[in-house]
């Protein structure tokens, strides 16, 4: 179920923007189960939901869909040309099987520049990984296979 979706530098949000889908008064939820985006015409609902999107399919089809040296297909702010060197970053806090995650990603134009999955199995913060370019390290609860 998803707690909380997060994003920054992308199509007509060039600053941080998060949609959150927690409770205010039912606090036995961990997230509220319908909710609705609105607002003016013109004021970023379209442009969320198309980067939530892309982080779907970022995670579902990136390894085979995008070529390894055809870049990353994202749409950064444009009014801004600083923007256009800047990279973009898609974070999900979600639950699944009564455990909290916390995944993301930045990317720019080339890359995956970072990437992360953090598990809440007891409140506290476990890293499950960490990468930074092609440097990945895993968390103390992973098990890391090894060929002999």
């Amino acid at each position: 179920m998803l707690r909380s979706f997060r994003l920054e530098n992308h199509r007509s949000f060039q600053g941080e923007a998060e949609l959150l889908l927690l409770p205010s008064y039912a606090t036995q939820r961990s997230a509220v189960p319908v909710a609705a985006v609105y607002g003016a015409n013109a004021a970023g609902k379209s442009n969320l939901l198309d980067g939530l999107r892309f982080m779907s399919r970022a995670v579902r089809d990136s390894y085979r869909r995008w070529e390894p040296e055809g870049g990353v297909p994202r749409r950064p702010y444009r009014l801004d040309p600083a923007s256009l060197a800047r990279p973009s970053t898609f974070v999900v806090d979600l639950v699944l099987d009564g455990t909290r995650y916390v995944y993301g990603f930045t990317v720019d134009d080339d890359h995956v520049l970072q990437e992360w999955l953090y598990g809440y199995p007891h409140v506290k913060r476990r890293v499950i990984f960490e990468r930074e370019g092609s440097a990945t390290e895993f968390g103390s609860t992973v098990v890391e296979s090894r060929a002999s």
